[in-house]
Order: C-alpha cells, then sequence, then structure tokens
C-alpha cells in the first residue's frame, strides 16, 4: 500500500494547533497534535484556574467537539470539563486565547452548542489557511 502522505486536513490541523499554541502562550512543549486515529489537538495551558488552584489546565480541540477546557486529570481520576467555547471549529486563535484567559479567571461557561462547518466549507478548507499563516510568519 502506498503512504501518500498526509492528508490536507491534517496539514491544517498541524498549523492550526500551532497557532492557538502560540497564541496562548502554551507550556513549552505542552502542545500535540495528532491525525490518526483521529484529529485532535492538546495545549497544556501556563497558568491556573484561579478556581482550581494547584491543578493543571489543558485546551482539547476535535472536529466534534471544538475547543474544551479541563483540568488535568488525577491519577486516577477523570477530567473535569470546565468550559466548552462556542460552535465554531477552527475559530481565530486570538478567540481561542480569550477563551483560555476567561478560563483561567473562573470566568468562561460551557457553550452547549457543538461546532458546526460553514454551508460548503469542508474541514481541510476551514484549516488550511493557518498553514499559509505559518508558512509567512
Amino acid at each position: 500500500m502506498l503512504d501518500r502522505g498526509p492528508a490536507p486536513e491534517e496539514i491544517g490541523l498541524a498549523a492550526y494547533a500551532r497557532a492557538v499554541a502560540d497564541e496562548v502562550q502554551a507550556v513549552v512543549g505542552g502542545a500535540i497534535w495528532e491525525a490518526r486515529p483521529s484529529l485532535m489537538a492538546y495545549i497544556a495551558l501556563s497558568s491556573e484556574c484561579v478556581l482550581h488552584p494547584g491543578r493543571d489546565v489543558m485546551l482539547t480541540w476535535s472536529p466534534a467537539r471544538g475547543w474544551e477546557a479541563a483540568l488535568e486529570a488525577a491519577i486516577d481520576g477523570p477530567m473535569l470539563l470546565l468550559a466548552r467555547l462556542g460552535e465554531q471549529v477552527a475559530p481565530d486563535p486570538s478567540v481561542v486565547a480569550r477563551f483560555a484567559d476567561e478560563v483561567l479567571r473562573g470566568e468562561a461557561r460551557c457553550e452547549t452548542g457543538l461546532p458546526t462547518l460553514p454551508d460548503g466549507v469542508s474541514l481541510a478548507g476551514e484549516l488550511l489557511p493557518y498553514v499559509f499563516r505559518v508558512w509567512l510568519a
């Protein structure tokens, strides 16, 4: 079987996750993303939430759930969801940074709707513009 290389949405996710990690000033080495088995990103924030001192806060992303903020899981426990960001699949990194700031101040809340792509736009189409931002930076 021939490996055709990464799909466009994989390339776009890598660039998008890097742009968000830069914007939120993530912990050095605290941003990961993967495409298989499914697209996802994880970004460790460098500050604590005022409501949960001593606990690490992370942002996670998937195309089905968008950006969510959660407390890192204790050794044997589940993650604690703190907030979800709106209904955009891939909001601008500055919007994600404002969301992260609200989470850390204890002011963010879970949006009830799950993200959807604009009509006629694919996930690759939503993420690929970030590739050009990274190349031009």
